[in-house]
């Protein structure tokens, strides 16, 4: 009995070392590249819309620019178009027609300043997957964080794709739930898909508002 005691002790001991090991070669979550310029697609659950455009991301001074293109839903002819430059050092955004120039300004909402600059810290592993066509591919790697409670009471559910290499996001999905009853948040949610990357900023100009000029930025926004 000593015997099978001691060697299923060694069997447990065995099995635990290896899953140890395991789970230590799983990717853990990274940090994007410091700056990049990419192509941005993003859908809009509150609005019903696919919004087009750019995004110039720069961590080291943490802000973000984005151009945003949509049609108008209810005149499908009219087509509208932002810009979006967030500050997240002064907790500012900004929002400018690109057509009249007309500029908005307001707090940039807690629930937007969580982990924008990389994958949580807290998030699991989820595949190692592969896009385009062999030999041709991009490795990947996703995330996830599920019912995490966030900066503003309510819950939120993600799931970041980043290319294994570079840590270059590719798809971005956030799911919020109300604070009480946990109900989807249509008002926050987005999928994002970024495509067309290049590293640096091409304009660091596109980070700087209009110095005067700029209405606070009401609900609608």
């Amino acid at each position: 009995f000593a015997n099978i005691s001691a060697m299923s002790t060694l069997k447990y001991l065995t099995v635990a070392a290896l899953a140890a090991a395991a789970s230590a070669q799983l990717p853990k979550p990274c940090n994007y590249p410091v700056e990049f310029t990419a192509k941005l697609q993003t859908f809009n659950y509150a609005k019903n819309v696919l919004e087009r455009g750019l995004v110039a991301f720069d961590a080291t001074n943490q802000r973000v620019y984005e151009e945003e293109q949509y049609r108008n839903y209810d005149n499908p002819n009219q087509q509208i178009s932002y810009e979006n430059i967030y500050l997240f050092k002064e907790s500012l955004q900004y929002k400018i027609d690109k057509v009249t120039r007309q500029c908005y300004v307001g707090v940039i909402p807690p629930y937007k300043q969580f982990n924008v600059f990389g994958v949580p810290k807290n998030a699991s592993f989820t595949t190692a997957t592969s896009t385009g066509v062999v030999p041709d591919v991009v490795d990947q790697y996703q995330f996830n964080v599920r019912g995490v409670r966030n900066i503003d009471g309510g819950y939120e559910s993600s799931w970041y794709t980043v290319t294994s290499k570079e840590c270059m996001p590719t798809t971005i999905v956030r799911f919020f739930q109300t604070p009480v009853q946990r109900q989807l948040d249509l008002e926050k949610s987005t999928t994002m898909n970024f495509y067309d990357a290049v590293l640096g900023i091409e304009d660091p100009n596109v980070f700087v508002p209009p110095a005067t000029g700029c209405r606070e930025m009401d609900a609608s926004f």
